[in-house]
Order: structure tokens, then sequence, then C-alpha cells
């Protein structure tokens, strides 16, 4: 086999063992593969490596040198072998390795699947397959499209897509670092906060008065119940209230003034909504705080940065302030978390920042990925926080904080983004810091008075709780894009059904169906109904967003005619977009 046709693939796999050697279990060089469960990494000893046919032209020198240093860095007997003899390669026992665009396929197995796989990563990216016990695993580029693709794969071939384990490292030295613990079962709190957003506090007596006044006696009732019973701080990221104006603002000032107590540092950042009927100047003179905060609580730094104005790119004006204040945090402690808020959201972190609600922040993201340790809360969309994608975790964390008031949802639905009882919904985090830098984070619901559960049919009552263990280590970041690909489908229960409720006249309908199931959250609901010349589609979100959710959906169609046979199909939908495999069908003729 050419040098150059190899090199690309060892510079890639290297890559890839040097990225994601870092907090995870190794294995010493040469342990058996050979064991009932795939082990947390994979051992290259004994491997057989498909080269890639995208190699380019390079320095091909190096190669021998690269193989080298995987033999003495991993003791392993690393095979080259092209497609043309890679079958008969004398490698039982060993794991195989497929890079790149390869045209060979396991034995059995359907071209299909791969070669989409490989299509979803486009010309320049690669894709790892490894067989080991059973288990297809792999790494390199996140993508959802290449890893759905891999799991539809893995199904096919080894019938079971469970088996399907993502962005497992490789082993470098040998050894076994020490992996962050993700048991809070110790979990002492030394400093407790609110985050929320969006309480669009206009005129007395409105809800949106109530709200936050429940919000604070929600919190200090949880605090009072805990051996910590502080609440230290309570921060809102922007639209505190509904326009701004001298007589909203004076509002807000006396519900904190009423219902804060003397220990806890009110925080306020301003959003768009801060400007119909306002300024800087009436917002700092009435509140008594500056638009642009950064406080030490507890030895945790706390920043909060506003908006200028309601256009595009709101914090330009910003970027130099922020970055001071970011480079104060990190060097007064670079493991500890650094809790940072501004009104809208960085574009494509959390539910609903990749659409218009993510192009009000565009040089955050810049500035922020230089700062894992980075906690950041926004507002503005209003998207639920206890769908799954409010939190995510790439370069640092991101989570949004929804709302008071109303939840809005993405565009898809049949009735745009506010769905009914939007209203229904009002929210906000409770925060919990302990020594070690561990963070929890914990989803309350304002309209109940209690904690967010995870309403999934394992475990209906499971209070939602998301965990940071190292928020300085993106090692350790679990809420990632993976997430997308690795959850399971949602089902429909084996006895659930469509029940139809048809007008005497035949023209119109209502389809009822019961809720489908899921490991995180069912999110929505396709209907279709079919007849002659006749095709009908709508669109509902689940209303995971109330508690206690809907046990039930209802959609109903008009423009049915008398005598005609009709077919309905509804699928449900997970927050990651992935439909179920079990649709529910129902046929019928008025």
């Amino acid at each position: 086999m050419k040098y150059k046709e190899i090199f690309l693939l060892l510079i890639f796999v290297f890559s890839v063992m040097n990225i994601c050697s870092c907090g995870m279990a190794y294995a010493q060089p040469g342990q058996d593969t050979k064991t009932s469960e795939s082990p947390a990494y994979i051992d290259l000893a004994s491997a057989v490596i498909i080269r890639s046919d995208k190699a380019s032209d390079i320095i091909v020198n190096a190669t021998l040198d690269l193989q080298k240093a995987f033999k003495e860095q991993l003791e392993a007997d690393v095979k080259i072998a092209n497609d043309i003899n890679i079958q008969d390669t004398d490698a039982d026992g060993a794991i195989k390795v497929l890079v790149g665009d390869t045209k060979l396929c396991p034995k059995g197995s359907d071209t299909t699947y791969y070669s989409s796989a490989i299509a979803a990563l486009g010309n320049d990216d690669h894709i790892i397959m490894v067989f080991e016990d059973n288990t297809i695993v792999l790494a390199g580029k996140k993508d959802t499209g290449a890893k759905r693709a891999v799991k539809t794969f893995a199904k096919e071939y080894l019938g079971d897509e469970k088996k399907l384990k993502s962005n497992t490292p490789f082993s470098i030295t040998g050894k076994k670092p020490e992996v962050t613990s993700d048991d809070f079962s110790d979990f002492v709190p030394m400093m407790r906060f609110i985050a929320a957003s969006d309480t669009h506090i206009s005129y007395k007596g409105h809800f949106a008065e109530e709200r936050l006044i429940n919000l604070f006696k929600h919190s200090y009732a949880y605090a009072d119940s805990q051996d910590y019973k502080t609440i230290d701080a309570a921060v809102f990221a922007g639209d505190v209230t509904n326009e701004g104006s001298e007589e909203h603002l004076t509002l807000l000032r006396d519900i904190i003034q009423s219902s804060a107590r003397k220990e806890t540092q009110v925080i306020c950042a301003m959003g768009n909504h801060e400007y119909l009927k306002g300024s800087v100047s009436l917002f700092e003179s009435i509140l008594g705080q500056a638009a642009d905060q950064h406080h030490v609580i507890n030895g945790f730094h706390f920043i909060s940065v506003s908006t200028v104005g309601l256009g595009l790119d709101g914090y330009a004006s910003k970027i130099d302030w922020l970055k001071a204040e970011l480079d104060k945090a990190f060097q007064d402690n670079p493991k500890a978390p650094i809790f940072v808020f501004q009104h809208h959201h960085t574009k494509n972190t959390v539910y609903r920042s990749e659409e218009k609600e993510g192009h009000f922040a565009l040089r955050l993201d810049d500035i922020y990925k230089n700062y894992p340790n980075i906690v950041n809360f926004s507002g503005h969309s209003h998207g639920p926080i206890n769908n799954p994608r409010s939190i995510y975790q790439e370069k640092f964390t991101s989570l949004g904080t929804g709302a008071l008031t109303y939840i809005a949802i993405n565009s898809g639905m049949s009735y745009g983004t506010v769905p009914p009882k939007a209203e229904y919904a009002g929210q906000f985090y409770i925060v919990e810091v302990d020594k070690n830098n561990r963070v929890r984070i914990l989803p309350f619901n304002v309209i109940t008075g209690n904690f967010f559960t995870r309403q999934i049919e394992s475990k209906p009552d499971e209070q939602l709780i998301w965990y940071l263990t190292t928020p300085s280590d993106p090692d350790s970041f679990i809420y990632t894009r993976d997430r997308w690909t690795d959850s399971e489908p949602p089902y429909f229960d084996e006895d659930a059904v469509i029940t139809a409720n048809i007008t005497a006249d035949g023209a119109c309908a209502a389809f009822t169906f019961p809720q489908a199931h899921d490991d995180d959250c069912i999110y929505s609901y396709k209907l279709e109904l079919r007849g002659e010349f006749y095709i009908f589609s709508y669109n509902v979100s689940s209303g995971y967003y109330i508690e206690p959710m809907p046990t039930t959906i209802t959609i109903p169609a008009i423009g049915i005619e008398k005598g005609k046979t009709y077919n309905v199909k509804v699928t449900a939908y997970d927050c990651y977009g992935i439909p179920c495999e079990n649709p529910l069908t129902y046929k019928f003729t008025p």
C-alpha cells in the first residue's frame, strides 16, 4: 500500500487519540477484548486499519515516524491493509477499523447505510466504525445525520442498535486516568441562587406580578427545608419588565424589595423589552443597580451583561468589558464555574437558539468559547426549561431560562410558535454549587409550586435535575449534541389506538390518541390524513411543558366527504426530532 494513501488515515486516528484521551477509563495494552461487555475504550493493539480513499498528496516521509509512534506508545502491532486484501488479513480477535470513504462493508451488511453515513460527514471528514464484541463505535465528527445512519446500520447488521457507543477514546498511555465522579450523593451546597428571565412585569394585578412573588416564596420555602438555608442570589436575564417604563420598573423594584431577603443579591440584566419605553439611565436609577455587573458571591463569580437597544448584535459595545471581567474571574479560579447572564441565546446552543432567537448575540460565542468553565444563562426565546435541549455543552455550558410568563416553541407546529395554553407555563431554575465546584441545576415549575419531574414512563415522578460534574473540563460534558442520536426513539404502547369522533354529515372529525413514551421527552406529533384527492397534515406539541402532562391529544380535521375512505397516521417525535417506529394508524369511511 502506498504511504501517501495511509498517511491521512494515521494522522486522523492519531488526532482522535489525542483529542479523546482525557477523562475516560483506558485499558492496559494487550488487554483481552473478548469480554461479555465492551470496555469504555478502544485498544488499538493488533488492530486492522483500512485505508482512507480520501488521502491527499502530503509529505509521505512522516508516515514511518508516525507508525513508529503508534508502536512505541501503544505497544501495539498495528497492521495496515487495503480494501483488496483486508478480508484475507490474519486478524482473529483483532479490532476492525473502517476509516474514510471505503467501499468495503462487513459481510452480510447493506452498503446503503454505510454510504449514507459517509455522505452525511461531507468530503473532508471521516467516520470510524469499530467491530468489537459485536459493538459498533462511532468516533470523530459529531454529526447528527452520520450517527443516525450508523445507528440504522447497527440495527440491520447486529440486530440491536442499543449496542452503539459514541465518542469512545483510544488508549494512548495504557494507564487509567482519574475519572470525574458523577456521584452527587455527597453533594452539600455552599452556594445557591435563582436563575430566571422574561418576568415581563407590567401593571399591578397582572399574573406576572403574582408569579414573581411566588418565585421568591417557593425558592425560600425550599431553602428553608434544607441544611443550607440561603438563597445567595437571584439573577434575571432580561425582559424583567414588559416595556421598561417607569411604571413597570417601579413595580418590579417594589416586588423585589418586599419579596427578596437581605442575604439575597438581586441582579437584573436588560433585555429588548426594557428599551420599548425605557433606557439604561431609567433602568439604573429606579432599580439602583448597573446594567452590567460583576459580583463575587461565596467565592463564585457572577457576570451579567445587558443588551443595547432593539437591534441585532446588541452586545458589540460590551465585548471588551466582558472579556476583561471574564479574565479576572478565570485568573481568580480557573476551575470554578463562572456564572454569566445575558438576555439572548448564543447561536446553536440551547433549544430555540438555532432559530432567529439565536441571532442577537453573535459575538458572545467567540468570547465564551475561550472559557470552558462558563455556565451561561439566557432567555428571550421562552423555550421550556424541561426540554432536555434547554441545556447544552460544547465549548462551555449553556442554559435557556425559559420564561415566568408564557412559553414558546420552535417553528414547525401548525399553530405557530406560541402553543395553546402557553400562559399555563412559568419556569425558572434553582442552582446549587458545592465546594468541589460541582453544580446541580433544578428546574422549577412556578405554576405547580414544585420541581419539574422527568415525565418518563419508567420514572414518572423522578425529579428533573441537570448535573455539572466538572464545569471547567469539556471532557466531562455530557449534555452534548451526541444526545441527538444516542437517544432511543419514542414509542406508543402496544394497545394504543386512534379514536375518531365524526360529525353526522361526515364533514368534520376529531382524532384522539394517547401520549407516546420516550426516554427523555415526548415533543410533538404529526397527524397525516389521506383520501382520494385529499391530504391533511397537522403538527402539534405534546404539551410536555405543562404538569400534569395531558394524557391524550386531540386533533380536528375538516373537509372530509361522506362515503369516501380515509387513512390516518400519527407519528410521535422526541425533542431531538427522532420519530417513533410504531406510528398509530386508523382507517374509516364516514
